[in-house]
């Protein structure tokens, strides 16, 4: 992220400087040389024309503009996020409902229980890590699951579930959560 942000910012100052150079270069020639400079140029590099009027915005200056801006833009932009752990059983029958349902009762709300329950239980590769998904944001993870973990009434380091996905079924403890609305 902190690339893209000043990879972002970069490119905007690039794109005033080259509006500068533009707006400015032609001050101090003569119209030939003018116009044989601009045929010269690919048509992807050349002032913009709109009816009768120039504008000094090539077409690669506007995407560049475009791209910078909507980075900034997104860089800015805030999104609710999340760091889980779960345990998943890759099956959706109702014994492995019952068996997640054990596992909760016996975990608790205890986060060193529940790394040690996905260590030994959780299907998912996330288990070498004790089921920690790490952080991730709205919309990353299947619905339900997201559902789970966003709902404000899903309270923080206590063990949610069972919860049902295409995967199977999981258990998740939630660690850390940001709403934003």
């Amino acid at each position: 992220m902190a690339f893209v942000n000043r990879f972002s910012r970069v490119m905007f100052f690039v794109f005033l400087a080259g509006l500068c150079q533009e707006a400015f270069a032609d001050d101090d020639d003569d119209e030939a040389r003018r116009k044989e400079r601009l045929a010269s140029k690919p048509w992807y590099m050349r002032d913009t024309q709109i009816g009768g009027m120039t504008i000094p915005i090539s077409p690669v200056t506007f995407l560049i503009a475009f791209f910078a801006l909507f980075n900034l833009w997104r860089g800015f932009h805030k999104k609710s996020s999340a760091v889980a752990s779960h345990i998943l059983i890759q099956s959706h029958d109702d014994a492995t409902k019952q068996k997640l349902d054990d596992l909760s009762k016996q975990i608790k709300n205890d986060a060193k229980k529940f790394a040690e329950m996905a260590a030994k239980y959780s299907s998912c590769p996330s288990k070498a890590q004790g089921g920690n998904l790490g952080k991730f944001y709205r919309g990353d993870m299947a619905p339900p699951f997201d559902r789970a973990v966003f709902d404000p009434n899903s309270k923080l380091e206590q063990t949610i579930g069972p919860i049902e996905t295409q995967f199977g079924w999981h258990l998740i403890y939630i660690h850390e959560r940001t709403i934003v609305e």
